[in-house]
């Protein structure tokens, strides 16, 4: 939850092991869990980059994973200026 609706273009999301191969993005739109964007890996350290959306809920959803995840960090960020 960001508190408020805001516009955001670019998340990062960094695992301390390298354990998911599945992933996907997803926003709350009129109460239900819309996915905006899916991948693969994220290892380290993924960049994540789409279309400017508006969003105030967001949630990452691991479809697949080698073992148990091991997410340490998850930032999100405006569209660059």
């Amino acid at each position: 939850d960001l508190g408020e609706d805001a516009e955001i273009a670019r998340v990062h999301v960094s695992e301390a092991f390298a354990r998911v191969s599945s992933f996907r993005l997803e926003r709350l739109v009129d109460g239900e869990w819309v996915a905006f964007y899916e991948g693969q890996s994220l290892g380290e350290a993924a960049v994540i980059e789409f279309e400017p959306i508006s969003v105030r809920h967001l949630r990452l959803s691991i479809l697949a994973a080698s073992e148990g995840p091991t997410i340490w960090e998850f930032q999100v960020f405006p569209p660059a200026d």
